[in-house]
């Protein structure tokens, strides 16, 4: 698994999942286009929890498709 990047051994302390990662410039875009939306969350007085909980259940949505 090491080899393959999904894990990587510390010394004396054990293994660690790889977080994959994701490029700045992917992250900055996503940011920019969710931000505004967030924005609005907040103003119309979601929490974060049900934030999260849209956001969870278009990803479902949108894997569903997928498939």
């Amino acid at each position: 698994m090491e080899r393959k990047g999904i894990i990587r051994i510390i010394p004396k302390s054990g293994a660690v999942v790889n977080i994959p990662f994701v490029d700045d410039a992917i992250q900055k875009r996503i940011a920019g286009d969710l931000g505004p939306i967030i924005n609005e969350a907040i103003a119309i007085g979601l929490t974060e929890n049900e934030t999260l909980a849209i956001v969870r259940n278009l990803i479902s949505q949108v894997k569903e498709e997928e498939q």
